[in-house]
């Protein structure tokens, strides 16, 4: 495994999971409109990964590279302790009355630490009906169905990752594109040849309006792409925004439900 960044040395007092039953207002929520999160030491992570310590954004990005360091210097290092102590803060800590997003930072790199967080995103939206959701590097290894169920994006970079992850039994995948969003609707990446629905989170709106991951449902249902016509939502490079005149063109990708 790719080196991992710590404070210091591993210790005992820092806990390797954390979730958040209010995320504060930015990229993923905005107003008072609520939503969990999970975050967990990057050990959880497959090995394969090719952000890891390499440019993902939980090592660098605003203030989360702090939560991220500080999981990281945890002793625990076993993917599927740190499964279970994710998956017993879900059940446990969150009151399940707001959507979910998983792992913010971390994954599930075996079919047994999948399959413990999966059961308990079911779990949460069983409460009350919230959405969770998460993606995942590890489809190489960790079929879909060890996830129970959950709404997991397969992460994946080229055309060959689609089909791999799409044989795995993945239904929705997240394409890293590798230049700006040409347009805010469904266009053909010429990298790759996949059909793209862009994040409209990644645009600044001309009318200064913003679209969070709160309102946005292409992430949290597995319909989305495809009644859009795309193979994959796509996130560009994080320092890149684009204007949208008027800052319409996401209305198929916002959500209507409360």
């Amino acid at each position: 495994m790719a080196p991992i960044k710590i404070w210091n040395r591993p210790d005992s007092y820092r806990s390797p999971v954390a979730v958040v039953n209010r995320a504060k207002v930015g990229k993923l929520t905005r107003d008072n409109i609520p939503l969990s999160t999970t975050h967990v030491s990057q050990y959880s992570c497959p090995s394969t990964c090719q952000f890891l310590n390499a440019g993902c954004y939980a090592e660098w990005q605003g203030m989360q590279p702090f939560t991220t360091k500080r999981l990281n210097s945890n002793e625990t290092t076993n993917r599927s302790t740190l499964a279970k102590l994710e998956a017993r803060a879900i059940r446990a800590e969150l009151d399940g009355k707001a959507d979910l997003r998983v792992h913010v930072v971390g994954d599930c790199a075996t079919t047994t630490a999948a399959s413990l967080v999966g059961s308990a995103m079911v779990y949460h939206t069983s409460r009350h009906g919230k959405r969770a959701w998460t993606y995942t590097h590890a489809w190489k290894t960790v079929k879909a169905l060890a996830w129970q169920g959950a709404q997991v994006l397969a992460s994946i970079h080229n055309t060959r990752d689609f089909h791999k992850a799409r044989a795995q039994g993945y239904k929705t995948f997240a394409l890293a594109t590798a230049e700006r969003h040409p347009t805010h609707k469904v266009y053909t990446d010429t990298a790759t040849g996949l059909r793209v629905l862009p994040c409209p989170a990644q645009f600044k709106h001309a009318n200064g309006s913003k679209v969070a991951c709160v309102d946005c449902s292409i992430c949290q249902d597995p319909n989305v792409t495809r009644k859009a016509g795309a193979d994959c939502v796509g996130f560009q490079p994080d320092a890149l925004k684009k204007v949208v005149a008027g800052g319409g063109g996401v209305t198929k990708a916002v959500r209507n439900d409360t």
